[in-house]
């Protein structure tokens, strides 16, 4: 009689056989009418592996086990001292089964040739074995099949009523594994963002959790429906927690992320924040403002690297254009801390946009400068060679002159080593053509520095070098100088140099009188030619009157080197070439004056 219902109970049937063939008939009987499947060694049939294997397995296979035993301990496999009958029930205890024990009726007696008598080995092994199951499980006691099989069938009634409720039809536990599987998925999923995020403790134990807390009512609960309850509950908080979980470790992730200063570790944490759902790019801008507000510039820094790092970069465009506009502010306010720390920060956010606020910086500084508002002026070109630095879209002759303009800031403002800083870097590291930039170096070593060689070596060097950079045709000659009168471009480049080359020709002059070594050519004969070329020049093209420009200095180093045979037009020229709003030139004058004693430079 086979049986094939939706969900079936296996019954696993273990006692001796050739003592008990009849009593198992009637056991096997009692459990097919109960609608359960037993399985019998019967039916393995022919089989090509151990056999002590393969009934191990069918009794683990089972749902539960029935044993059956009389007077004989039965076959020990494999040459071993426990029966395959012990070796059953051992399995079956291990697994955990539910086992009914029925042990032959000690009272009843049985014909000399019953099988039960007739195979009995009275083997003291069955004895202790039996001791031990009832150590363990209170048995029932059988005489015939038949009692047999009406006890089997009771038996197993009783263990149904007990365990009806966790008879899960095959839907019922598809529904469960099914559930099972989507807890499985919605935690394995918030455990995998998690993981990715390097929160790999909390992502673990979240992983093992989905694993195995929805085993406990799959076990545990007998309740079919308690049971789907639970698990249903199990998918809802999996769900709900997934949000709360991400949002904590996203947290969590962000802080540490602003807090650290190792800027490597804090983009990681901050993109971790990032991939679990947070938008870290609001909480660092407020931080950098927070940070700019407070004049912590080391902070500032950081967080605008880390912004840098972690945005989009039209969102970084978008935060450069405002710490632009207040970069701009300040720098109009005269804040000069606040306003180099945004120059700074703009650098690092977008040096495209640094070129230009540079370009824009540079021309408020110079108009400041003519306003003589040295103040604003130094602000603003302070902060546009901080923008240069890494600025894009600028040249390097453009940026020369913006350094050059801060430098004429800083010395105007009294402060020399700061202009020379400016101006060396506007030559050495920007542009080495830049004569104006060579100019005013070389001049102010020569008028701060007169008693000083080394600086005079530098002034020196800087007036020759700079004379390479000029076509000889604008060191000799009338010139067209009519840039300086009606501004027409194409007379600039003639203006510039020729005005130039004087004035570095001259610088290099006075340098070498002030530095009076002969043996670096510091001499009359060295001095004297170079000095005329430069008036020269200034007599060919009108003394530059046409741009408002003096040439007393050139005259009045003449006038040194010449000495004391002076000529009379030499020292006047001082006096008429100067500027009268110099003190510098003044006091050229007043060297003329006493030069010239009693004589007067009126035709």
């Amino acid at each position: 009689m086979t049986i094939e219902p939706k969900y079936r109970t296996d019954v696993f049937l273990s006692s001796t056989s050739r003592d008990l063939a009849e009593h198992r008939k009637s056991a096997q009987e009692a459990i097919v009418e109960r609608r359960m499947y037993p399985i019998v060694m019967e039916s393995f049939g022919a089989i090509s592996r151990d056999a002590t294997d393969v009934c191990r397995r069918k009794v683990e296979e089972a749902d539960l086990f029935v044993g059956i035993y009389g007077y004989r301990y039965g076959y020990c496999p494999n040459q071993g001292t426990v029966s395959i009958t012990e070796l059953e029930y051992q399995w079956a205890e291990a697994k955990a089964l539910d086992r009914l024990i029925f042990v032959v009726d000690p009272a009843y007696t049985w014909p000399d040739d019953h099988p039960i008598r007739r195979y009995a080995d009275d083997d003291p092994r069955l004895q202790d074995f039996l001791n031990r199951i009832g150590q363990k499980i209170v048995w029932t006691t059988f005489t015939s099949p038949e009692d047999l099989k009406y006890k089997v069938a009771k038996a197993i009634e009783n263990w149904e009523k007990d365990h009806r409720q966790r008879r899960y039809p095959q839907g019922q536990r598809l529904i469960l594994l099914g559930l099972w599987g989507l807890i499985l998925m919605v935690f394995g999923w918030t455990a995998f963002d998690l993981l990715s995020a390097d929160a790999a403790l909390i992502g673990g134990l979240l992983a093992l959790t989905g694993l195995l807390l929805p085993l406990i009512p799959m076990v545990v609960v007998k309740n079919i429906r308690l049971a789907l309850t639970i698990l249903v509950g199990l998918v809802l908080l999996a769900v709900v927690l997934r949000w709360p979980l991400r949002k904590a470790v996203a947290d969590q992730k962000l802080q540490s992320g602003l807090q650290t200063d190792n800027i490597s570790q804090a983009e990681a944490d901050l993109e971790a924040a990032e991939r679990l759902g947070l938008s870290v790019k609001p909480e660092i801008e407020h931080e950098l403002l927070r940070a700019i507000d407070q004049q912590d510039k080391e902070a500032a820094i950081r967080y605008t690297t880390l912004y840098q790092r972690v945005a989009r970069s039209s969102d970084t465009r978008q935060l450069a254009e405002k710490l632009a506009e207040q970069l701009t502010t300040a720098a109009a306010a005269e804040n000069s801390p606040q306003a180099l720390l945004l120059a700074e920060l703009t650098t690092i956010l977008d040096p495209t946009l640094a070129g230009t606020i540079a370009a824009d910086f540079n021309d408020s500084g110079v108009q400041a400068l003519s306003q003589n508002e040295l103040v604003r002026g130094r602000i603003y070109l302070e902060a546009a060679r901080i923008l240069d630095r890494v600025s894009n879209g600028r040249s390097n002759e453009a940026k020369s002159i913006t350094r050059y303009n801060l430098g004429l800031v800083f010395e105007l403002s009294g402060d020399t080593e700061a202009a020379i800083v400016a101006y060396r870097e506007a030559i050495n590291e920007l542009n080495d053509a830049n004569l104006e930039a060579r100019y005013a170096l070389s001049s102010l070593l020569l008028i701060q520095f007169s008693d000083d060689s080394a600086r005079l070596n530098e002034a020196i060097q800087i007036a020759q070098n700079g004379q390479d950079y000029i076509e000889p045709r604008y060191c000799r000659g009338v010139q067209d100088l009519s840039y300086c009168s009606t501004g027409n471009p194409d007379s600039e480049a003639a203006y510039v140099n020729t005005w130039q080359c004087f004035l570095l020709m001259t610088t290099e002059a006075g340098a070498r009188l002030q530095r009076n070594d002969p043996n670096q050519g510091d001499v009359q004969s060295t001095i004297e030619p170079l000095i005329r070329r430069a008036i020269n020049l200034a007599e060919d093209n009108g003394q530059f009157k046409a741009c408002a420009s003096y040439t007393a200095e050139a005259y009045y180093y003449l006038a040194q080197v010449t000495a004391p045979d002076t000529d009379k037009a030499i020292l006047c020229n001082i006096i008429a070439q100067r500027n009268p709003n110099s003190p510098r030139h003044q006091q050229w004058v007043e060297y003329a004056n006493e030069q010239l004693g009693e004589q007067t430079c009126l035709p």
